[in-house]
């Protein structure tokens, strides 16, 4: 049997034996110390996130935190959820997508050319320092709307923030005052796209709150939900998946 253990710095160095074996002999464990339940197996995951009687509100609740998780997606349930969610998908629909697409593609192959020129160079290239983060903060920060100037403030906060992605421990002090710096930052750019809309996510936010249908507190999350799940897992996609270029050409 084989018992998983987040706080394992072996686990931490290479989680994917310890993994598979929970697969093959131990799909479902209960970790009294951070109070929940982990699946492994994708049959039983997709069971628990289409019955109802699963709660991702209640599930919040247990979390290792000092302080509860702001209201959003993340969060709800059934109407709630698709309130909350349907107001940010213009933003990512197949029109939104198809219009980013230049722009992104553009800002891949110039994150490509700087890094293969510091490969020309002889010396040891980091891919994830050199590439997949500093792609991921501009593929998200044009995304947002964000102005250049502020892609670099923006990538350090949103790094720090990324600790809100472990569900077994609280961020800390120093996750939480980046986020208040984020949002702050955010709360400025959602008041000036109530007069000066652009095609990008915030204003899709924005306009959200002058139909009423989302709350105030509900878009910042909103944009804290998206540097947070879009940030860290963007470079860390990008990340693996050059692993496994490499592992199998």
């Amino acid at each position: 049997m084989a018992r998983y253990d987040p706080w394992s710095a072996e686990l931490r160095a290479d989680p994917y034996p310890t993994y598979r074996a929970m697969r093959d002999t131990d799909p479902v464990q209960h970790l009294p110390s951070a109070g929940l339940w982990f699946l492994t197996r994708y049959a039983d995951c997709v069971a628990v996130l289409r019955d109802p009687s699963f709660s991702a509100r209640h599930g919040q609740r247990i979390r290792l935190r000092r302080t509860a998780l702001p209201p959003s997606m993340l969060t709800a349930d059934g109407p709630e959820h698709r309130r909350l969610r349907g107001a940010l998908a213009p933003a990512f629909g197949a029109t939104a997508l198809r219009r980013a697409r230049p722009g992104i593609a553009a800002l891949v192959d110039d994150g490509l050319r700087r890094f293969t020129a510091e490969l020309r160079t002889g010396r040891d290239a980091d891919l994830m320092a050199g590439f997949a983060r500093p792609l991921a903060g501009s593929v998200l920060a044009r995304t947002l709307g964000l102005p250049p100037a502020e892609e670099s403030a923006f990538a350090r906060l949103g790094s720090a923030v990324a600790a809100n992605l472990d569900p077994v421990a609280d961020p800390g002090a120093a996750a939480a005052a980046a986020m208040d710096d984020l949002l702050g930052g955010f709360a400025g750019h959602l008041h000036a796209r109530g007069t000066d809309p652009r095609d990008d996510a915030l204003t899709v936010l924005a306009a959200a709150h002058a139909r009423g249908t989302l709350a105030a507190d509900e878009v910042l999350a909103a944009a804290a939900l998206l540097v947070v799940g879009g940030l860290e897992p963007l470079a860390d996609l990008l990340g693996n998946a050059a692993a496994a270029l490499l592992a199998e050409p």
